[in-house]
């Protein structure tokens, strides 16, 4: 079984993940700017946090836990939440595909629980 612990900064909700504009009479739809920020801090904090020597990615069935502190006392839905997560979890490499999730968990914690705002684990089954 593996296991991959990750602290990461707080994910911009799944409201804020897509922005659409209109080119030429053509709806594009591309990454919010809030979101590629947030997947180079992320991608930041994995390369400091990874284990030593060569990681293999996940490419079987895993469970994953979200737990997220809240930023403030605005009222939140932690489900609008993992989208984001998952989707930066296999851009950079921790999953072939958030597909294989088999199991989730979302929940809001402690301060110390998530201390950057969110803290991911996943592991294989």
């Amino acid at each position: 079984m593996v296991e991959i612990a990750i602290d990461l900064p707080f994910p911009p909700s799944v409201n804020r993940v897509w922005r659409s504009r209109r080119l030429n009479g053509r709806v594009i739809v591309h990454r919010s700017t809030t979101y590629t920020k947030w997947m180079k801090q992320a991608h930041l904090e994995w390369m400091a946090q990874k284990p030593p020597g060569l990681f293999k990615t996940i490419d079987q069935g895993f469970k994953y836990t979200l737990i997220l502190s809240r930023p403030d006392r605005r009222r939140r839905d932690s489900r609008n939440y993992d989208k984001a997560v998952l989707d930066w979890a296999q851009h950079a490499g921790l999953i072939k595909d958030d597909s294989l999730a088999l199991d989730s968990r979302i929940r809001w914690g402690l301060d110390e629980e998530a201390p950057m705002g969110a803290r991911l684990i996943i592991k294989t089954l």
